[in-house]
């Protein structure tokens, strides 16, 4: 069972009224991760989100979510960053985010990243929390509304 509490810290959450552009979002969330993580730079951690989304983007199909991830060889220990945009913004070709859980692995965690990033998407994908998660009004809330998903997704 992955710990999100380990994973997700309520410093690297935040509701953004208006962000303009996908990069936008990537830069927030290395901002967020890299004051969370000493080890990483902002900068570096930027590149290699970006260095992802290039060969596709991690949208996912007709959701309003996206899930940004890379692997950096100064990371300690996976880290994540929980963003909801109140405008929608363009990531990817054609698709529309608002909920964005960007994550960050050591080099070597393979399996790690694997099973982080598929209960994300459960989490997410399932309507019903991503209707709560769309409508919280504070950083905290949504917080606490995902970290209680993710228990409900990884106890089945």
């Amino acid at each position: 069972m992955i710990d999100f509490e380990q994973i997700l810290k309520p410093e690297t959450v935040e509701i953004i009224e208006k962000c303009e552009s996908r990069k936008s979002i990537l830069e927030i969330a290395s901002c967020l991760l890299s004051q969370n993580q000493e080890e990483l730079d902002r900068r570096g951690l930027l590149e290699k989100f970006i260095e992802r989304e290039e060969l596709g983007s991690t949208a996912l199909d007709d959701s309003e979510i996206a899930i940004p991830h890379c692997r950096h060889e100064r990371c300690t220990a996976p880290s994540a960053a929980l963003l909801r945009v109140n405008t929608a913004v363009p990531f990817g070709q054609e698709e529309q985010v608002r909920l964005i859980v960007a994550l960050v692995v050591p080099k070597e965690a393979s399996k790690d990243h694997l099973d982080i990033l598929r209960t994300i998407a459960l989490v997410c994908s399932a309507s019903s929390n991503l209707t709560q998660l769309l409508a919280v009004q504070s950083s905290s809330d949504l917080y606490s509304t995902f970290i209680r998903c993710a228990q409900e997704v990884s106890a089945k």
